[in-house]
C-alpha cells in the first residue's frame, strides 16, 4: 500500500438561467504514479446534460478570484464572503483530511469562446487528504450547501459509528439541529433558523466508476473504494428563515455518497 495524497478542487454555479455547472480538477498521487483528472458538467434547466472530462488537472490561478480553464471555457470566481476555516476533517498519525470552504458565496462568470457571458451565483472548495480510504471514518457522507442574495451554508455529515457534522453559516461555525433534508434542516449559533428546500432535481445520480472508465485500466490502480463510491448530487430552491424574522432566497446543491 503506498502513500496517498488527493488533492481535489470543486466549483459550481446556478447561472442567471437556471443553468447549472459544477467543475473538478483533482490530483491523485500513489507512490510514484499521478492521475490528474479535470471535469465539466453543464446541465441545462430543460435537463440537456453535456460533461467533458480530461485526464489533466485544470489550468487554475488562485487570488482575489479563482479562475479555471476547461478547454474553451474559462470560468471565475469572485467571492462575495468570508471563507470558512481551514478544517482538520480528521487526523490520525497515518495521515488527515484537511476541507475548506474558500468561496462559500461567490460570483460566477463563465466565458466560452463565440458566446456571451453567463453569470450566477456559486461555491468552491478545496479538499486535501493524505490518508489511506479504508482509514477513513466515514460509511455515507452527506455534503451540501445554499448560496442565497446574501447569505452562504455549508454542511458536511458523516454516518459512522461515530457520527460527526460541521455547519458554516456565511463562512462561520454553526451547529445543525433536526438535520432532515431533502426537506429541511434547522441550525443555530451567532444567528438561528431553518433551511427549507422545495422540490428537488437531479443532477448526478451514478456511480464514480462510470466516470473512472476514461482512466482506462489505471482506474483499477485506485483504491477499491474510491473506485466503488456512489455519489447522487441534487439542486433544489431554498430559503433560510431566520428566528428574527428575516429570509434570504436561493438555492442549495447537495450530495449524497455511500462508500463502500
Amino acid at each position: 500500500m503506498g502513500r496517498l495524497r488527493l488533492d481535489k478542487h470543486y466549483g459550481d454555479a446556478i447561472l442567471d438561467d437556471g443553468t447549472v455547472v459544477i467543475f473538478y480538477s483533482a490530483t491523485l498521487r500513489l507512490g510514484l504514479l499521478a492521475l490528474h483528472y479535470a471535469s465539466l458538467a453543464t446541465i441545462r434547466p430543460c435537463g440537456t446534460r453535456e460533461l467533458r472530462q480530461w485526464l489533466r488537472a485544470a489550468p487554475m490561478t488562485h487570488g482575489r478570484a479563482i479562475t479555471a480553464r476547461c478547454g474553451d471555457i474559462a470560468l471565475a470566481w469572485h467571492s462575495c464572503g468570508a471563507a470558512t476555516p481551514d478544517v482538520v476533517l480528521h487526523d490520525e498519525p497515518a495521515g488527515a483530511l484537511h476541507w475548506q470552504a474558500r468561496m462559500p458565496l461567490a460570483e460566477v462568470r463563465i466565458t466560452r469562446a463565440g458566446e456571451s457571458e453567463a453569470t450566477g451565483l456559486g461555491y468552491f472548495e478545496t479538499l486535501a487528504i493524505d490518508l489511506w480510504p479504508t482509514r477513513w471514518p466515514i460509511r455515507t457522507l452527506h455534503w451540501g450547501r445554499f448560496t442565497g442574495r446574501h447569505t452562504s451554508l455549508v454542511w458536511i455529515v458523516w454516518e459512522h459509528e461515530q457520527p460527526r457534522q460541521w455547519l458554516f453559516l456565511d463562512g462561520v461555525p454553526a451547529c445543525l439541529d433536526h438535520f432532515d433534508l431533502p426537506r429541511s434542516f434547522a441550525f443555530t449559533g451567532a444567528a438561528s433558523g431553518t433551511l427549507i428546500c422545495g422540490p428537488a432535481r437531479t443532477l448526478i445520480a451514478q456511480p464514480v466508476s462510470q466516470r473512472l472508465r476514461l482512466l482506462g485500466p489505471l482506474r483499477y490502480g485506485l483504491p477499491a473504494m474510491i473506485r466503488n463510491l456512489k455519489e447522487e448530487k441534487h439542486m433544489a430552491p431554498a430559503r433560510i428563515a431566520f428566528s428574527d424574522g428575516s429570509e434570504d432566497e436561493g438555492y442549495v446543491i447537495f450530495e449524497k455518497v455511500a462508500l463502500a
